[in-house]
Order: structure tokens, then C-alpha cells, then sequence
């Protein structure tokens, strides 16, 4: 689901729509242990998200606390920054295939 509405918010070129669901991908990314993946779709989002002005409320908040919590745990601090910043910096295009590719960047 997450992935058929992002193609659709990627075809109305609606980036208030697509960061929602990179968040999702980020999610269930996580929840497959792939850690790498995650901590760049969650360094897009936060690019995404900051240029659209969009502020988390307290519970998207937490959650992000929870996921940046197991990323330290997976990755360590510096290779969690650095998988973010990578992430901060990808074309949208490829944000967008990362979020896609399901099985990319096996950790």
C-alpha cells in the first residue's frame, strides 16, 4: 500500500504526500532489520520533511526517538550519521527507488 501511494504521489510530483509514505518504507524497512536502508530513508525524509516546513507532534515524535534508538543499537553512532547524511543528499529520484527496492543495501 505504502508502495502504491508513494508511485502515485511520485506521479502528481505531490511531495507532501511522498515524505508520509518514505517514512512508512523507513518503518518496514526497520522491522526487516535493514539498517543501512532505514537510516538513509530517515536522513531523506528529514530532508523532505524540513523543506516542506512540516513539524512531527509529540507522537511522531516518540516514534522517531524508538526507531533512531535501534538504529544507534544496529549501526553505532558514526555510522548512523554518516548512512543519514547520505541519505540528506540523494536525488529524490533515487530516494525514491531506494524505498521501492525492498532488498537494497542488505546490512
Amino acid at each position: 500500500m505504502a508502495r502504491q501511494s508513494l508511485l502515485r504521489f511520485q506521479q502528481r510530483k505531490s511531495r507532501s504526500g511522498c515524505w508520509p509514505c518514505l517514512l512508512v518504507c523507513a518503518d518496514l524497512a526497520a522491522y526487516r532489520q535493514q539498517w543501512v536502508r532505514t537510516a538513509r530513508l530517515m536522513g531523506a525524509c528529514e530532508t523532505m520533511r524540513t523543506a516542506l516546513g512540516v513539524v512531527l507532534n509529540k507522537t511522531e515524535q516518540a516514534e522517531r526517538r524508538r526507531l533512531r534508538a535501534s538504529l544507534t543499537a544496529a549501526l553505532g553512532e558514526a555510522r548512523l550519521a554518516e548512512e543519514e547524511r547520505a541519505g540528506r543528499v540523494l536525488p529524490e529520484e533515487d530516494v525514491i527507488a531506494l524505498a521501492l527496492d525492498e532488498g537494497s543495501l542488505a546490512d
